[in-house]
């Protein structure tokens, strides 16, 4: 332990800081910033968690790995940079640092960069982190490159300004949680995707959802305790599971133009044999052409 902040033995690994070092000594800046000593080779997992009294904290060259949710709830948490020597970042890094300003890495990192509001691998195909800046816009257009979305990349992060994400048409997996608690007006899941994790879009509340192809893997309860105004079933889908939905209100079901798969009869959506494949929400204003 060295002045509260508990690391391993060899000092290679800072294990934990607490959440309110320092609090009431009456020096603002003494607990408002911390850097971690040079030797450090890994910040372990939730090592800063709940540091609500932290400001910004200076990582050190030399640093190899960041553990998951490394930085939660440091809900005063401002700025940071990741150093070029980086080469791990866990998932869920920065969930509820309310407000962030700025998250960068620096030049020299061969992994990681930050496009936009998005931690991404250096390839920029797998967004890591979705970083929720205190002054967010209405709406978020993820970098082109993404083919992947890792666990709980939107955790939590959904619910206020950001009213609409628009996904990239080469997006291919979803992970795990990625959009929990999302309140979002309307979501296009595109054709390229193959594979939604579990309770991948669960809690979340949802004016409009499209879907647009089938989704060859999906995982458990990947709209668990959703609520979903409507939902688009797109010309692209051949094979619509109501099983999505379950255990939750059923939406109010519409058909794209033009979709031949598919029909509507009193709530209930039909395959072409006249199979029965659930029973929706039924509205005066529901039409088979949207």
């Amino acid at each position: 332990v060295d002045n509260g902040v508990l690391f391993s033995a060899d000092g290679s690994r800072l294990v934990a800081y607490p959440a309110r070092l320092h609090e009431g000594s009456g020096s603002a800046g003494k607990y408002r910033h911390y850097s971690v000593p040079s030797g450090v080779r890994r910040i372990e997992p939730q090592a800063f968690s709940d540091a609500v009294l932290l400001e910004s904290i200076d990582l050190p060259g030399g640093l190899l790995e960041i553990g998951d949710e490394a930085f939660g709830n440091c809900q005063f948490l401002m700025r940071i940079e990741i150093p070029g020597s980086v080469r791990k970042l866990g998932i869920n890094l920065f969930e509820g640092c309310t407000h962030l300003t700025s998250v960068t890495v620096r030049t020299e990192n061969s992994c990681f960069k930050v496009v936009d509001r998005a931690l991404l691998t250096a390839d920029g195909k797998t967004l890591l982190e979705y970083l929720s800046y205190e002054k967010d816009s209405t709406e978020y257009t993820l970098p082109p490159q993404v083919e992947h979305i890792t666990d709980k990349a939107f955790y939590l992060r959904l619910q206020n300004r950001v009213r609409r994400v628009i996904l990239p048409t080469g997006l291919r997996s979803i992970g795990r949680e990625a959009f929990t608690g999302a309140h979002l007006a309307a979501l296009r899941l595109p054709e390229s995707l193959q594979r939604v994790d579990d309770k991948a879009f669960s809690h979340v509340k949802l004016d409009l959802l499209e879907l647009t192809a089938d989704i060859p893997q999906t995982g458990a309860d990947i709209f668990g305790r959703a609520e979903i105004g409507r939902c688009v079933i797109g010309k692209g889908v051949t094979n619509f599971n109501a099983a999505l939905f379950k255990g939750i209100p059923r939406p109010r079901i519409e058909l794209e133009r033009g979709n031949r798969q598919y029909r509507l009869e009193d709530g209930a959506l039909l395959g072409n044999g006249g199979r029965t494949l659930g029973v929706f929400s039924k509205d005066p204003a529901e039409s088979q052409g949207v």
